[in-house]
């Protein structure tokens, strides 16, 4: 789409702590220049679909997110954490029960490591090694590779066997040590 240039005269009023942001902004350059090329962006950027928004909605951002929104990358990661995203990477939501916190506590003092950064590498930990595609959380079960399962055919002495074979065949082993 072809751009038309258009010549708006424009007075603005603006507060004396308003001016002097936007003359540190400009960095030297003169400021009705500077203000010039924002508000030229500025509408570019609204005609393309973009938007601004008022300090009600970026104190509303900083509130939720605890954080200080200063440029449009701030919403966009607030937004992504708002959906389970951060920087690209999906969040999981962890809910540990309270009962484990002091153990867990314990170990990430005496690895040096925050506790969120415990979890994180633990989890890595478990995605490299794929230790998380071989648990069944919901039965606490653990599942076998195809040879892993002809191993142990093969140490119990049957085609096919039900977990009480194994169980009996570790508790002989057991006996025996």
């Amino acid at each position: 789409m072809a751009r038309q240039d258009i010549s708006v005269p424009l007075t603005v009023y603006l507060r004396k702590e308003t001016v002097a942001k936007y003359e540190e902004a400009a960095k030297g350059a003169p400021l009705a220049e500077y203000l010039s090329n924002r508000t030229k962006l500025t509408l570019e950027n609204i005609a393309d679909g973009g938007m601004v928004l008022s300090l009600d909605q970026v104190e509303a951002i900083e509130k939720a997110t605890g954080k200080p929104v200063r440029n449009g990358k701030d919403v966009v990661a607030a937004a992504q954490r708002g959906v389970d995203i951060d920087e690209g990477q999906n969040v999981i939501k962890w809910k540990i029960d309270p009962a484990f916190m002091d153990a867990i506590k314990i170990r990430a003092q005496e690895c040096g490591r925050p506790v969120n950064d415990l979890f994180t590498d633990m989890c890595d930990i478990a995605l490299e090694n794929q230790w998380i595609f071989g648990v069944d959380p919901v039965g606490f079960r653990r599942t076998f590779t195809p040879a892993q399962i002809e191993r142990i055919s093969d140490l119990i002495g049957k085609d096919t066997f039900e977990v009480d074979d194994l169980i009996d065949a570790l508790s002989r082993v057991m006996q025996e040590a």
